[in-house]
Protein backbone atom coordinates (compact mmCIF):
# COMPACT_ATOMS: atom_id res chain seq x y z
CA UNK A 1 0.00 0.00 0.00
CA UNK A 2 1.50 3.49 -0.96
CA UNK A 3 1.70 6.36 0.98
CA UNK A 4 -1.79 8.53 1.55
CA UNK A 5 -1.22 11.86 -0.32
CA UNK A 6 -1.09 14.83 2.26
CA UNK A 7 -2.63 16.74 0.00
CA UNK A 8 -5.67 15.01 -0.15
CA UNK A 9 -5.53 14.53 3.62
CA UNK A 10 -5.38 18.54 3.79
CA UNK A 11 -8.60 18.24 1.50
CA UNK A 12 -10.63 15.98 4.03
CA UNK A 13 -9.42 18.24 6.78
CA UNK A 14 -11.41 21.55 5.25
CA UNK A 15 -14.29 19.67 4.13
CA UNK A 16 -14.38 18.42 7.37
CA UNK A 17 -14.18 21.67 9.00
CA UNK A 18 -16.40 23.41 6.57
CA UNK A 19 -19.29 20.86 7.89
CA UNK A 20 -18.42 21.35 11.30
CA UNK A 21 -18.69 25.32 11.05
CA UNK A 22 -22.41 25.16 9.18
CA UNK A 23 -23.75 21.86 9.75
CA UNK A 24 -27.15 22.35 10.40
CA UNK A 25 -27.48 25.20 12.33
CA UNK A 26 -29.56 27.80 11.51
CA UNK A 27 -27.38 30.57 11.55
CA UNK A 28 -23.33 30.79 11.54
CA UNK A 29 -21.06 33.70 13.47
CA UNK A 30 -17.76 34.33 12.56
CA UNK A 31 -16.01 35.08 15.25
CA UNK A 32 -17.85 34.44 18.43
CA UNK A 33 -15.47 34.92 20.57
CA UNK A 34 -13.24 37.76 21.23
CA UNK A 35 -12.70 41.19 23.25
CA UNK A 36 -14.54 43.93 23.07
CA UNK A 37 -15.52 45.86 20.86
CA UNK A 38 -15.98 42.58 18.50
CA UNK A 39 -17.67 42.51 15.18
CA UNK A 40 -19.35 39.46 14.25
CA UNK A 41 -20.63 38.54 10.84
CA UNK A 42 -23.93 36.43 10.92
CA UNK A 43 -24.93 34.43 8.13
CA UNK A 44 -28.20 33.04 7.55
CA UNK A 45 -28.31 28.98 6.93
CA UNK A 46 -31.65 28.27 8.16
CA UNK A 47 -34.26 26.34 6.02
CA UNK A 48 -37.29 27.17 4.58
CA UNK A 49 -36.04 29.65 1.84
CA UNK A 50 -37.20 32.11 4.28
CA UNK A 51 -38.02 35.78 2.95
CA UNK A 52 -37.96 37.99 6.07
CA UNK A 53 -35.55 37.92 9.03
CA UNK A 54 -35.58 38.97 12.74
CA UNK A 55 -32.15 38.94 14.28
CA UNK A 56 -31.80 39.54 18.38
CA UNK A 57 -28.34 39.99 18.95
CA UNK A 58 -28.92 40.00 23.14
CA UNK A 59 -27.17 43.31 23.24
CA UNK A 60 -29.77 45.75 21.65
CA UNK A 61 -30.41 48.82 22.77
CA UNK A 62 -33.64 49.48 21.42
CA UNK A 63 -35.01 52.05 23.98
CA UNK A 64 -32.58 54.22 22.80
CA UNK A 65 -34.79 54.44 19.47
CA UNK A 66 -37.75 55.38 21.70
CA UNK A 67 -41.41 54.14 21.96
CA UNK A 68 -43.25 55.21 19.10
CA UNK A 69 -46.57 56.62 20.29
CA UNK A 70 -50.22 56.20 17.92
CA UNK A 71 -53.28 57.01 18.04
CA UNK A 72 -55.11 53.34 16.79
CA UNK A 73 -58.13 53.70 14.41
CA UNK A 74 -60.92 51.46 15.41
CA UNK A 75 -60.45 51.56 19.47
CA UNK A 76 -63.21 53.38 21.86
CA UNK A 77 -61.75 55.91 23.98
CA UNK A 78 -61.70 55.03 27.99
CA UNK A 79 -61.29 51.18 27.21
CA UNK A 80 -59.03 49.65 29.34
CA UNK A 81 -58.13 46.09 31.45
CA UNK A 82 -58.92 44.15 27.84
CA UNK A 83 -56.83 41.02 27.18
CA UNK A 84 -54.44 41.14 23.66
CA UNK A 85 -52.67 38.00 22.48
CA UNK A 86 -50.71 37.40 18.74
CA UNK A 87 -53.03 34.84 16.75
CA UNK A 88 -50.48 32.44 14.80
CA UNK A 89 -50.75 34.05 11.36
CA UNK A 90 -49.26 37.51 13.23
CA UNK A 91 -52.33 39.22 13.91
CA UNK A 92 -53.28 40.80 17.08
CA UNK A 93 -56.59 40.17 18.97
CA UNK A 94 -58.27 42.03 21.86
CA UNK A 95 -60.93 40.92 23.63
CA UNK A 96 -63.22 42.24 26.64
CA UNK A 97 -62.29 45.52 29.05
CA UNK A 98 -63.90 48.35 30.78
CA UNK A 99 -65.68 51.40 29.05
CA UNK A 100 -64.89 54.36 31.11
CA UNK A 101 -67.15 57.53 30.64
CA UNK A 102 -67.20 60.47 33.08
CA UNK A 103 -65.08 58.43 35.64
CA UNK A 104 -67.62 55.02 35.59
CA UNK A 105 -66.71 52.24 34.07
CA UNK A 106 -68.35 49.33 32.64
CA UNK A 107 -67.32 45.77 31.21
CA UNK A 108 -67.33 45.04 27.34
CA UNK A 109 -67.55 42.13 25.12
CA UNK A 110 -66.17 43.47 21.94
CA UNK A 111 -63.69 41.35 20.44
CA UNK A 112 -61.27 43.62 17.92
CA UNK A 113 -58.43 42.06 15.40
CA UNK A 114 -55.57 44.06 14.36
CA UNK A 115 -53.62 42.57 11.68
CA UNK A 116 -51.40 46.07 11.19
CA UNK A 117 -49.63 45.54 14.36
CA UNK A 118 -51.76 47.62 16.06
CA UNK A 119 -52.27 50.53 13.86
CA UNK A 120 -56.13 49.83 12.93
CA UNK A 121 -58.83 47.46 14.86
CA UNK A 122 -61.56 45.92 13.20
CA UNK A 123 -64.65 44.30 15.02
CA UNK A 124 -64.22 40.33 14.20
CA UNK A 125 -67.94 39.60 15.95
CA UNK A 126 -70.81 41.35 16.61
CA UNK A 127 -71.85 39.23 19.68
CA UNK A 128 -70.39 36.28 21.32
CA UNK A 129 -71.78 34.25 24.12
CA UNK A 130 -69.40 34.92 27.00
CA UNK A 131 -70.19 37.91 29.45
CA UNK A 132 -68.64 41.08 29.08
CA UNK A 133 -66.14 41.50 31.53
CA UNK A 134 -62.54 42.72 32.07
CA UNK A 135 -58.88 41.56 33.96
CA UNK A 136 -59.77 38.19 32.36
CA UNK A 137 -56.94 36.21 30.50
CA UNK A 138 -57.15 35.83 26.44
CA UNK A 139 -54.16 33.47 25.35
CA UNK A 140 -53.25 31.14 22.08
CA UNK A 141 -51.83 28.05 22.81
CA UNK A 142 -49.54 26.01 20.88
CA UNK A 143 -51.82 24.74 17.69
CA UNK A 144 -53.05 28.19 17.65
CA UNK A 145 -56.75 27.78 19.78
CA UNK A 146 -57.32 30.64 21.68
CA UNK A 147 -58.67 30.62 24.96
CA UNK A 148 -60.53 33.16 27.14
CA UNK A 149 -61.16 32.04 31.13
CA UNK A 150 -62.69 33.81 34.18
CA UNK A 151 -62.31 37.82 34.89
CA UNK A 152 -64.89 39.99 36.52
CA UNK A 153 -68.34 41.33 35.50
CA UNK A 154 -68.18 44.97 36.93
CA UNK A 155 -66.12 47.10 39.12
CA UNK A 156 -67.51 45.84 41.72
CA UNK A 157 -69.27 42.54 40.06
CA UNK A 158 -69.01 39.28 40.43
CA UNK A 159 -66.03 37.45 39.50
CA UNK A 160 -66.07 34.14 37.13
CA UNK A 161 -64.35 31.09 35.73
CA UNK A 162 -66.05 30.44 32.73
CA UNK A 163 -63.68 28.59 29.93
CA UNK A 164 -64.29 29.77 25.93
CA UNK A 165 -62.16 28.67 23.21
CA UNK A 166 -62.22 29.81 19.45
CA UNK A 167 -60.33 27.98 16.23
CA UNK A 168 -61.41 30.59 14.16
CA UNK A 169 -59.27 33.79 15.41
CA UNK A 170 -62.49 34.76 17.70
CA UNK A 171 -65.23 34.87 15.54
CA UNK A 172 -67.05 32.03 17.01
CA UNK A 173 -66.98 31.00 20.53
CA UNK A 174 -67.66 27.96 21.95
CA UNK A 175 -67.81 26.96 26.19
CA UNK A 176 -65.53 24.67 27.14
CA UNK A 177 -66.62 24.55 30.43
CA UNK A 178 -69.33 25.99 32.97
CA UNK A 179 -68.22 27.90 36.66
CA UNK A 180 -65.35 25.30 36.83
CA UNK A 181 -65.34 24.52 41.04
CA UNK A 182 -61.47 23.85 40.76
CA UNK A 183 -60.57 26.61 38.88
CA UNK A 184 -62.51 28.82 41.09
CA UNK A 185 -63.55 32.39 40.42
CA UNK A 186 -60.99 35.13 40.04
CA UNK A 187 -59.52 38.05 38.04
CA UNK A 188 -56.07 39.45 37.46
CA UNK A 189 -54.48 36.12 37.30
CA UNK A 190 -51.63 35.68 34.83
CA UNK A 191 -52.42 33.09 31.98
CA UNK A 192 -49.01 31.20 30.60
CA UNK A 193 -49.82 28.80 27.26
CA UNK A 194 -46.36 26.41 27.05
CA UNK A 195 -45.05 24.94 24.24
CA UNK A 196 -46.66 21.42 24.88
CA UNK A 197 -50.44 22.97 23.85
CA UNK A 198 -51.35 22.90 28.19
CA UNK A 199 -52.41 26.30 29.66
CA UNK A 200 -51.19 27.36 33.31
CA UNK A 201 -53.62 30.16 35.76
CA UNK A 202 -50.85 31.22 38.02
CA UNK A 203 -52.48 33.49 40.75
CA UNK A 204 -55.22 36.27 41.27
CA UNK A 205 -57.83 37.68 42.71
CA UNK A 206 -60.50 35.06 44.27
CA UNK A 207 -63.48 37.03 45.61
CA UNK A 208 -61.75 39.70 46.85
CA UNK A 209 -58.49 37.84 48.12
CA UNK A 210 -55.46 37.43 46.67
CA UNK A 211 -54.16 33.87 46.01
CA UNK A 212 -50.90 31.98 45.12
CA UNK A 213 -51.81 28.81 43.98
CA UNK A 214 -51.14 27.58 40.50
CA UNK A 215 -53.38 25.50 38.04
CA UNK A 216 -52.94 23.50 34.69
CA UNK A 217 -55.03 22.17 31.81
CA UNK A 218 -53.90 19.50 29.14
CA UNK A 219 -57.17 20.07 27.32
CA UNK A 220 -57.69 23.35 26.82
CA UNK A 221 -59.93 24.46 29.92
CA UNK A 222 -62.19 21.21 30.14
CA UNK A 223 -60.44 19.79 33.00
CA UNK A 224 -57.86 21.24 35.32
CA UNK A 225 -55.14 19.75 38.11
CA UNK A 226 -53.73 21.75 40.65
CA UNK A 227 -49.92 21.73 40.50
CA UNK A 228 -49.42 24.29 43.61
CA UNK A 229 -51.86 24.76 46.39
CA UNK A 230 -49.42 27.80 47.81
CA UNK A 231 -46.56 28.78 45.80
CA UNK A 232 -43.48 30.11 47.93
CA UNK A 233 -44.49 34.02 46.63
CA UNK A 234 -46.62 35.91 48.64
CA UNK A 235 -50.29 36.22 47.18
CA UNK A 236 -51.13 38.42 44.55
CA UNK A 237 -52.84 39.64 41.59
CA UNK A 238 -51.86 42.38 38.52
CA UNK A 239 -48.37 40.10 38.15
CA UNK A 240 -46.84 39.72 34.95
CA UNK A 241 -45.57 35.78 33.95
CA UNK A 242 -43.68 35.08 30.80
CA UNK A 243 -42.05 32.17 29.00
CA UNK A 244 -38.26 32.26 28.45
CA UNK A 245 -37.17 30.04 25.58
CA UNK A 246 -35.02 27.59 27.80
CA UNK A 247 -38.97 26.71 29.56
CA UNK A 248 -38.20 28.70 32.44
CA UNK A 249 -41.68 30.69 34.32
CA UNK A 250 -40.26 33.92 35.41
CA UNK A 251 -42.76 36.09 37.54
CA UNK A 252 -42.58 39.60 38.31
CA UNK A 253 -44.17 42.16 40.69
CA UNK A 254 -47.88 42.04 41.16
CA UNK A 255 -50.37 43.51 43.82
CA UNK A 256 -50.75 41.89 47.54
CA UNK A 257 -53.82 41.11 49.31
CA UNK A 258 -54.08 44.69 50.69
CA UNK A 259 -52.89 46.33 47.72
CA UNK A 260 -49.15 47.22 47.81
CA UNK A 261 -47.11 46.93 45.08
CA UNK A 262 -44.78 44.18 45.06
CA UNK A 263 -41.16 44.46 43.32
CA UNK A 264 -39.92 40.88 43.39
CA UNK A 265 -39.38 38.17 40.90
CA UNK A 266 -38.98 34.40 41.26
CA UNK A 267 -38.52 31.79 38.73
CA UNK A 268 -39.44 27.77 37.87
CA UNK A 269 -37.77 25.32 35.93
CA UNK A 270 -40.75 22.85 36.25
CA UNK A 271 -43.67 24.44 35.01
CA UNK A 272 -44.68 26.10 38.27
CA UNK A 273 -44.35 22.87 40.40
CA UNK A 274 -41.48 24.74 42.26
CA UNK A 275 -40.16 28.32 42.42
CA UNK A 276 -36.53 29.76 43.53
CA UNK A 277 -36.71 33.66 45.04
CA UNK A 278 -34.36 35.40 42.05
CA UNK A 279 -32.90 38.64 43.91
CA UNK A 280 -34.60 40.66 46.71
CA UNK A 281 -35.74 43.75 45.43
CA UNK A 282 -35.97 44.46 41.71
CA UNK A 283 -34.05 48.24 40.66
CA UNK A 284 -37.46 49.10 39.34
CA UNK A 285 -40.56 50.76 41.65
CA UNK A 286 -42.67 48.04 42.89
CA UNK A 287 -45.76 47.97 40.57
CA UNK A 288 -48.49 45.95 39.51
CA UNK A 289 -50.21 45.70 35.93
CA UNK A 290 -47.50 46.21 33.83
CA UNK A 291 -45.89 44.38 31.31
CA UNK A 292 -43.13 41.94 31.22
CA UNK A 293 -42.68 39.81 27.79
CA UNK A 294 -39.64 37.42 26.84
CA UNK A 295 -37.65 38.12 23.59
CA UNK A 296 -36.83 35.56 21.40
CA UNK A 297 -33.00 35.67 22.56
CA UNK A 298 -34.01 35.18 26.01
CA UNK A 299 -34.15 38.22 27.11
CA UNK A 300 -37.01 40.01 29.05
CA UNK A 301 -38.34 43.50 28.95
CA UNK A 302 -40.41 44.99 31.91
CA UNK A 303 -42.15 48.72 31.32
CA UNK A 304 -45.38 50.73 32.83
CA UNK A 305 -47.71 49.61 35.46
CA UNK A 306 -49.10 51.02 38.37
CA UNK A 307 -46.21 52.38 40.78
CA UNK A 308 -48.34 55.23 42.51
CA UNK A 309 -46.21 58.09 40.86
CA UNK A 310 -44.26 58.75 37.76
CA UNK A 311 -43.02 55.84 36.05
CA UNK A 312 -41.37 56.07 32.32
CA UNK A 313 -38.22 53.77 32.67
CA UNK A 314 -37.74 50.81 30.33
CA UNK A 315 -35.95 47.71 31.83
CA UNK A 316 -33.93 44.61 30.22
CA UNK A 317 -32.78 41.44 32.41
CA UNK A 318 -30.77 38.90 30.11
CA UNK A 319 -30.23 36.00 32.95
CA UNK A 320 -34.02 35.73 34.13
CA UNK A 321 -34.32 38.60 36.20
CA UNK A 322 -31.35 38.21 38.48
CA UNK A 323 -30.40 41.47 37.13
CA UNK A 324 -31.66 44.18 35.51
CA UNK A 325 -30.34 47.10 33.35
CA UNK A 326 -31.93 50.11 32.35
CA UNK A 327 -32.16 51.23 28.63
CA UNK A 328 -31.28 54.55 27.40
CA UNK A 329 -33.84 56.80 26.78
CA UNK A 330 -37.26 57.91 28.34
CA UNK A 331 -40.80 56.32 27.66
CA UNK A 332 -43.14 59.30 26.48
CA UNK A 333 -45.37 59.10 29.27
CA UNK A 334 -45.17 59.96 33.02
CA UNK A 335 -47.76 57.36 34.87
CA UNK A 336 -48.64 54.69 33.25
CA UNK A 337 -51.38 51.62 34.37
CA UNK A 338 -54.23 49.21 33.61
CA UNK A 339 -52.13 48.68 30.51
CA UNK A 340 -52.63 45.39 27.59
CA UNK A 341 -49.14 44.56 25.77
CA UNK A 342 -47.95 42.00 23.21
CA UNK A 343 -44.62 40.86 21.27
CA UNK A 344 -46.29 41.40 17.61
CA UNK A 345 -44.57 39.49 14.96
CA UNK A 346 -42.39 42.20 13.53
CA UNK A 347 -40.65 42.18 16.85
CA UNK A 348 -42.25 45.43 18.27
CA UNK A 349 -43.88 45.47 21.97
CA UNK A 350 -46.87 46.55 21.26
CA UNK A 351 -48.75 48.75 24.71
CA UNK A 352 -52.10 49.87 24.77
CA UNK A 353 -53.42 52.63 27.29
CA UNK A 354 -57.05 54.09 27.71
CA UNK A 355 -57.65 57.25 29.06
CA UNK A 356 -61.35 58.64 29.04
CA UNK A 357 -60.68 61.19 25.82
CA UNK A 358 -58.94 58.67 23.61
CA UNK A 359 -57.22 55.88 23.07
CA UNK A 360 -53.08 55.45 23.32
CA UNK A 361 -51.08 53.45 22.14
CA UNK A 362 -46.53 53.15 21.92
CA UNK A 363 -44.77 50.38 19.92
CA UNK A 364 -40.64 49.79 20.59
CA UNK A 365 -39.37 47.77 18.00
CA UNK A 366 -36.69 45.28 19.67
CA UNK A 367 -35.13 44.14 16.34
CA UNK A 368 -31.37 44.03 16.25
CA UNK A 369 -31.54 44.06 12.52
CA UNK A 370 -33.68 42.81 9.53
CA UNK A 371 -31.08 42.09 6.84
CA UNK A 372 -30.49 38.41 6.11
CA UNK A 373 -26.49 38.54 6.46
CA UNK A 374 -26.09 41.08 9.40
CA UNK A 375 -22.10 42.29 10.59
CA UNK A 376 -23.00 43.08 13.95
CA UNK A 377 -20.73 44.95 16.44
CA UNK A 378 -20.64 43.95 20.68
CA UNK A 379 -19.24 47.26 22.28
CA UNK A 380 -19.70 45.75 25.84
CA UNK A 381 -18.06 42.53 27.43
CA UNK A 382 -20.61 39.57 28.46
CA UNK A 383 -22.18 36.36 27.21
CA UNK A 384 -25.18 36.81 25.02
CA UNK A 385 -27.67 34.60 23.22
CA UNK A 386 -28.35 34.86 19.60
CA UNK A 387 -32.12 34.44 18.06
CA UNK A 388 -33.11 34.37 14.48
CA UNK A 389 -36.63 34.44 13.68
CA UNK A 390 -37.77 34.11 9.85
CA UNK A 391 -40.97 34.24 7.84
CA UNK A 392 -41.26 33.24 4.36
CA UNK A 393 -43.68 30.60 2.19
CA UNK A 394 -43.09 27.34 4.95
CA UNK A 395 -44.46 29.88 7.59
CA UNK A 396 -42.75 31.42 10.40
CA UNK A 397 -39.54 30.10 12.50
CA UNK A 398 -37.70 30.85 15.60
CA UNK A 399 -33.95 29.62 16.34
CA UNK A 400 -32.18 30.70 19.71
CA UNK A 401 -28.26 29.73 20.11
CA UNK A 402 -27.72 30.32 24.10
CA UNK A 403 -24.62 31.91 25.40
CA UNK A 404 -23.14 31.76 21.86
CA UNK A 405 -21.26 35.40 21.76
CA UNK A 406 -18.65 35.65 24.57
CA UNK A 407 -17.11 39.44 24.94
CA UNK A 408 -14.13 39.64 26.66
CA UNK A 409 -12.71 42.91 27.95
CA UNK A 410 -9.90 44.42 25.83
CA UNK A 411 -6.33 43.57 25.73
CA UNK A 412 -4.97 46.99 26.03
CA UNK A 413 -6.48 49.70 27.68
CA UNK A 414 -9.47 50.23 30.05
CA UNK A 415 -13.37 49.34 29.44
CA UNK A 416 -16.51 51.30 31.26
CA UNK A 417 -17.36 48.95 33.77
CA UNK A 418 -21.08 49.77 35.36
CA UNK A 419 -20.77 53.22 34.24
CA UNK A 420 -24.16 55.54 33.79
CA UNK A 421 -27.36 53.64 32.42
CA UNK A 422 -25.29 50.99 30.77
CA UNK A 423 -24.84 49.87 34.56
CA UNK A 424 -26.08 46.26 35.18
CA UNK A 425 -28.11 47.02 38.65
CA UNK A 426 -27.74 43.49 40.67
CA UNK A 427 -30.33 42.84 43.50
CA UNK A 428 -28.44 41.29 46.58
CA UNK A 429 -28.53 37.82 47.37
CA UNK A 430 -30.11 37.18 50.57
CA UNK A 431 -29.74 33.72 52.76
CA UNK A 432 -32.90 33.29 53.37
CA UNK A 433 -36.95 35.13 53.31
CA UNK A 434 -40.28 34.06 54.10
CA UNK A 435 -43.20 33.79 51.70
CA UNK A 436 -44.62 37.43 52.78
CA UNK A 437 -41.09 38.74 51.67
CA UNK A 438 -40.01 39.92 55.05
CA UNK A 439 -36.35 39.75 56.43
CA UNK A 440 -35.98 36.51 58.36
CA UNK A 441 -36.20 37.54 62.29
CA UNK A 442 -32.39 37.34 63.74
CA UNK A 443 -31.05 39.36 60.84
CA UNK A 444 -30.57 43.07 60.16
CA UNK A 445 -33.49 44.87 58.57
CA UNK A 446 -32.73 46.62 55.84
CA UNK A 447 -35.64 50.15 55.86
CA UNK A 448 -37.70 50.39 52.62
CA UNK A 449 -36.79 47.38 50.95
CA UNK A 450 -40.88 45.40 52.05
CA UNK A 451 -42.45 44.94 48.60
CA UNK A 452 -46.04 46.71 49.13
CA UNK A 453 -44.47 49.47 50.86
CA UNK A 454 -43.88 52.98 48.91
CA UNK A 455 -40.70 52.39 47.05
CA UNK A 456 -38.92 55.31 45.93
CA UNK A 457 -38.33 55.76 42.18
CA UNK A 458 -35.12 55.08 41.10
CA UNK A 459 -35.55 55.66 37.28
CA UNK A 460 -36.87 59.28 38.15
CA UNK A 461 -34.38 62.17 36.95
CA UNK A 462 -35.04 65.36 36.62
CA UNK A 463 -36.84 66.61 33.32
CA UNK A 464 -37.09 69.54 31.28
CA UNK A 465 -40.19 71.03 33.31
CA UNK A 466 -37.81 71.11 36.14
CA UNK A 467 -36.59 68.94 39.24
CA UNK A 468 -38.36 65.37 39.86
CA UNK A 469 -40.40 65.12 43.40
CA UNK A 470 -38.16 64.91 46.12
CA UNK A 471 -39.48 60.99 46.68
CA UNK A 472 -38.72 60.52 43.56
CA UNK A 473 -35.02 61.64 43.13
CA UNK A 474 -33.91 59.65 46.26
CA UNK A 475 -32.70 56.13 46.21
CA UNK A 476 -34.05 53.02 47.89
CA UNK A 477 -31.91 53.31 51.02
CA UNK A 478 -29.56 50.42 51.63
CA UNK A 479 -28.56 49.72 48.26
CA UNK A 480 -27.69 51.74 45.57
CA UNK A 481 -29.54 54.32 42.72
CA UNK A 482 -30.14 51.98 39.44
CA UNK A 483 -28.13 54.79 37.95
CA UNK A 484 -25.51 55.20 40.00
CA UNK A 485 -21.93 53.53 39.38
CA UNK A 486 -21.71 49.73 40.33
CA UNK A 487 -18.85 47.37 40.22
CA UNK A 488 -18.35 44.78 37.34
CA UNK A 489 -20.20 41.68 37.41
CA UNK A 490 -19.13 38.75 37.26
CA UNK A 491 -21.03 36.07 35.22
CA UNK A 492 -22.61 33.86 35.94
CA UNK A 493 -23.21 30.00 34.71
CA UNK A 494 -27.23 28.75 33.82
CA UNK A 495 -27.73 27.57 37.42
CA UNK A 496 -26.73 30.84 39.02
CA UNK A 497 -23.14 29.83 40.56
CA UNK A 498 -20.11 32.47 39.45
CA UNK A 499 -18.16 30.78 36.66
CA UNK A 500 -14.14 31.27 37.66
CA UNK A 501 -12.39 33.76 36.46
CA UNK A 502 -9.61 31.47 34.75
CA UNK A 503 -12.20 29.47 32.55
CA UNK A 504 -13.52 32.57 31.14
CA UNK A 505 -13.74 31.80 27.55
CA UNK A 506 -12.79 35.48 25.99
CA UNK A 507 -11.42 37.02 28.95
CA UNK A 508 -9.10 39.46 26.89
CA UNK A 509 -8.11 36.63 24.15
CA UNK A 510 -5.22 35.24 26.38
CA UNK A 511 -5.22 32.37 24.09
CA UNK A 512 -4.76 34.03 21.21
CA UNK A 513 -0.84 34.96 20.77
CA UNK A 514 -0.25 30.81 21.74
CA UNK A 515 -2.12 29.41 19.21
CA UNK A 516 -0.74 32.32 16.59
CA UNK A 517 2.77 30.91 17.56
CA UNK A 518 1.81 27.33 17.02
CA UNK A 519 0.31 27.62 13.57
CA UNK A 520 3.21 29.55 12.93
CA UNK A 521 5.77 26.43 13.89
CA UNK A 522 2.83 23.86 11.93
CA UNK A 523 3.60 26.37 8.66
CA UNK A 524 7.44 25.84 8.96
CA UNK A 525 7.65 22.48 9.76
CA UNK A 526 5.10 21.84 6.19
CA UNK A 527 7.84 23.94 5.09
CA UNK A 528 10.79 21.98 6.38
CA UNK A 529 9.24 18.66 5.51
CA UNK A 530 8.23 19.63 1.77
CA UNK A 531 12.16 21.27 0.60
CA UNK A 532 13.65 17.90 2.78
CA UNK A 533 12.21 15.86 0.12
CA UNK A 534 12.90 18.12 -2.80
CA UNK A 535 15.65 19.90 -4.19
CA UNK A 536 15.88 23.39 -4.98
CA UNK A 537 16.53 23.76 -8.33
CA UNK A 538 14.16 21.37 -9.14
CA UNK A 539 10.95 22.10 -10.70
CA UNK A 540 7.82 22.41 -8.33
CA UNK A 541 5.06 20.32 -9.51
CA UNK A 542 0.97 21.04 -9.31
CA UNK A 543 0.60 18.46 -6.67
CA UNK A 544 3.30 20.25 -4.68
CA UNK A 545 1.70 23.30 -5.00
CA UNK A 546 -1.54 21.91 -4.13
CA UNK A 547 0.16 20.56 -0.87
CA UNK A 548 1.44 24.24 0.06
CA UNK A 549 -2.07 26.40 -0.53
CA UNK A 550 -3.77 23.34 1.37
CA UNK A 551 -1.29 23.53 4.29
CA UNK A 552 -1.62 27.48 4.10
CA UNK A 553 -5.48 27.26 3.68
CA UNK A 554 -5.70 24.76 6.36
CA UNK A 555 -3.63 27.00 8.98
CA UNK A 556 -5.79 30.31 8.29
CA UNK A 557 -9.09 27.97 9.07
CA UNK A 558 -7.96 26.05 12.31
CA UNK A 559 -6.75 29.67 13.15
CA UNK A 560 -10.43 31.25 12.43
CA UNK A 561 -12.29 28.61 14.38
CA UNK A 562 -9.77 28.40 17.36
CA UNK A 563 -10.71 31.98 17.78
CA UNK A 564 -14.10 31.11 18.54
CA UNK A 565 -13.33 28.25 21.19
CA UNK A 566 -10.34 29.73 23.32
Amino acid sequence: MGRFPIWRLSLILLAWLLVRVAGDEPFVGVPTRGSAPLRVQFTDTSPGNPTSWLWYFGDEDFAAAGWLEFEPQGLTPGSTFGCATALADGSILLTGGYKFEHGVGSPTNRVLRSTDEGATWHPVADQVPWAPRAEHCCVTLADGTVVLLGGELGTSGPLVSDVWRSGDGGATWSQVSGHTAALYRRSGHACLPLPDGSLLVIGGRKDGEASHDVWRTADQGATWTQVRAAAGWAKRDGHACTLLPNGEIVLTGGRDGEGGRLQDVWRSADQGATWTFVGSVAPWSARWGHLCLALPDGGMVLAGGETGFDENGTWHSTDGGRSWRRMSGRAPWNRLGYTTSVLARDGSLLLLYATDVRQRAWRLSTVGSTEQNPLHTYERPGTYSVALCTDGPEGARSFVRERYVVVGYPLFGSARRGHGRDAVAVAPDVPEWRRDLQQVPGEEEEPDLVPGGEQPNPDSVPSEEGPAPEHAAMPNEGRPAADSVNPPIAPVKSDGEPVPHDRLPAQGGKGLPFLVAGLVLLVVWFGWRFLARRRLQERLRPTDWAVLLSAFALAVLVLAIAAQWI
